[in-house]
């Protein structure tokens, strides 16, 4: 095992390109090096580079940097547009967790339990990142962490946006993601012209319900009461992939599916 400590991204960038592993909080990976299972690795430690600390504000985007703390990233996100990425920040693990663990080290853990993601992919977040030299900017759906120094995600802060986060897990504090529901969605003039629903924790991969959402699109803001509301809780449990082979059952994570697509469609419409 090697270990590295760069003073600028760039040189950070090409040990990753190379083949190194990005640390930033270790919340992780400190674990996995210590049961001996990133042996022959060689580790970049990111805790020189302030500039992916940063957070700036423009044009109604809110720029956060990697290195941001899970804590930092629950406060800054605080607001109606980006409040499921809070109230996702909030739900991972407990306090020491998240003083230490990173919005980039959530995004490149690709983990099917992982809270924040799903939470980005509702707004549709870009990521900024850099493979070597290059810098580039890609949709949070489409990205892929191997190779590339993660720098800063992109979100959007307006008024026309309203989004909401559930989890449900074994227990409240450190608990393992049994399933996780972010809603955003985008009002204009009392329609709502665009929804994303995300679910996490059910599936190795996380997933859209489209045909949830095609059901919401278009209608009007006032129509988003019980009738509705049921109708679409009970839609997603239906379209829900589970997969995974440990407990609980598929039809116990479908439920709570319909009930974290009923809590976070009630919160981000009328709250």
């Amino acid at each position: 095992m090697k270990y590295v400590r760069p003073e600028t991204i760039e040189a950070a960038a090409l040990a990753v390109s190379a083949g190194a592993v990005p640390l930033g909080g270790g919340t992780l990976l400190v674990p996995e090096i210590a049961r001996c299972q990133r042996m022959g690795q060689t580790f970049v430690d990111l805790g020189r580079l302030s500039e992916l600390s940063l957070i700036s504000k423009r044009d109604n985007l809110l720029q956060v940097g990697s290195m941001v703390t899970l804590d930092r990233l629950e406060t800054v996100t605080a607001q109606r547009s980006t409040r499921a990425i809070s109230q996702a920040a909030r739900a991972v693990g407990n306090p020491q967790v998240r003083r230490a663990g990173t919005l980039g080290g959530n995004i490149a853990a690709g983990t099917p339990t992982t809270d924040v993601f799903p939470a980005l992919l509702a707004l549709d977040a870009q990521v900024l990142s850099q493979y070597g030299t290059e810098q580039e900017t890609s949709s949070i759906a489409t990205f892929s962490a191997s190779g590339h120094l993660i720098t800063s995600v992109i979100l959007p802060v307006n008024d026309t946006i309203s989004s909401s986060f559930r989890k449900f897990a074994w227990r409240h504090s450190s608990g393992l993601t049994l399933a996780n529901i972010s809603t955003a969605l985008w009002i204009a003039g009392g329609m709502v012209t665009r929804v994303r629903i995300v679910v996490g924790g059910i599936s190795s991969i996380t997933r859209r319900l489209e045909s949830t959402e095609q059901l919401l699109t278009g209608r009007k803001l006032a129509d988003f009461t019980e009738p509705l509301l049921n109708e679409a809780a009970a839609l997603a449990a239906k379209e829900c992939i589970s997969d995974l082979p440990a407990p609980p059952s598929q039809q116990y994570r479908r439920e709570l599916v319909s009930a974290g697509v009923h809590a976070t469609l009630a919160e981000a419409a009328w709250a």
